[in-house]
C-alpha cells in the first residue's frame, strides 16, 4: 500500500543534507534508513547571509499556515483533505532552527485520489517560498527550488508513483 505523502527537505544557503543510516531500522529491500540531518555547507556557505526563523515563520503565516499545536511553535499547517485515512492537513512544514537560523524545511504534502493533489499550488508556493529565502531541494539543489524542480521531485517521489498508479 502506497503511502499518501509525498515530502521533501529544503535547505538555506549556510547548510546542507546529511543522510546517516540507521542500522535499526530497515527499507524494504533490507538496507538501513536514511536519516536525513542539517550540517553546514562546505565552501561559501557561510558567506551567504543567515535564514531568520522568524521572517520565514511569519511568511507562512501569511500565506495561511497556522502553527501546529502539537508542535512546539515549529510546525505549520495549512489546509483539509479528506485522505485514505480520513480528513488530514494539506500541507505540512517543519521549520528546524538553531539560534534563530533556518537549518532546514521538512514539507510534507498529502497526496489525494479525488481529486487529484494540486500539484501546480504546491508548486507554485514552494517556488515562491524557495525564491524568497534561498532555498534548495535536497539532496542536490543548487539554487533556489522552482516550480519545474519541485515537480520533477514529486512525480519522482516513490509514494507518489505508488499512490497514482492505485
Amino acid at each position: 500500500m502506497a503511502i499518501n505523502q509525498a515530502s521533501m527537505f529544503f535547505y538555506p544557503p549556510r547548510c546542507r543534507q546529511r543522510l546517516t543510516p540507521d542500522p535499526e531500522a530497515l527499507t524494504d529491500e533490507g538496507k538501513p534508513v536514511q536519516i536525513a540531518h542539517s550540517e553546514p555547507a562546505e565552501g561559501d556557505g557561510d558567506d551567504n547571509p543567515a535564514v531568520s526563523g522568524g521572517e520565514v515563520k511569519e511568511w507562512l503565516k501569511g500565506r495561511g499556515f497556522t502553527i501546529a499545536n502539537w508542535g512546539q511553535g515549529g510546525i505549520f499547517e495549512r489546509g483539509r483533505v479528506h485522505s485514505m485515512f480520513g480528513v488530514e492537513k494539506e500541507v505540512q512544514i517543519n521549520v528546524s532552527e538553531e539560534a534563530g537560523e533556518i537549518v532546514e524545511l521538512y514539507c510534507r504534502f498529502t497526496l489525494t485520489h479525488r481529486p487529484p493533489p494540486p500539484l501546480d499550488e504546491w508548486a507554485e508556493f514552494v517556488s515562491s517560498l524557495c525564491a524568497r529565502f534561498g532555498l534548495r531541494l535536497a539532496p542536490d539543489g543548487i539554487g533556489p527550488c522552482s516550480a519545474a524542480e519541485f515537480l520533477a521531485a514529486v512525480r519522482a517521489n516513490r509514494n507518489y508513483q505508488d499512490f497514482a498508479g492505485g
